[in-house]
């Protein structure tokens, strides 16, 4: 579906079910994408641009990439320490096998 039979203001992205999702490259939604366009095809924000087309990452994507990163620790950090007050707090399972448990190490 295009854009150009849609109401004004209206965006295919907001459509139930056609969400693009985040821009492959800085991380951003779509509508939002702060990479520049490839000077060899024109793609904006396409990995194949990056490593066939010599691209390189600016500053600004690399701000954007690693938000995201430090949004997705946290969220995991959210949830291990969830995790952990609910094992103190918890009187059920008491034993688990070594290979069904996450490696501290990894």
């Amino acid at each position: 579906m295009t854009g150009w039979n849609m109401p004004p203001g209206c965006n295919v992205s907001d459509i139930p079910g056609q969400d693009e999702g985040p821009c492959a490259i800085c991380c951003q939604p779509v509508i939002e994408c702060v990479c520049p366009e490839c000077p060899k095809c024109e793609a904006q924000g396409d990995p194949i641009c990056y490593r066939k087309h010599g691209l390189k990452l600016n500053k600004r994507q690399m701000i954007c990439r690693q938000r995201v990163i430090l949004l997705h620790m946290t969220e995991m950090l959210l949830e291990q320490t969830r995790f952990l007050a609910q094992l103190v707090d918890s009187t059920e399972q008491t034993q688990w096998d070594l290979d069904d448990v996450d490696d501290p190490f990894e």
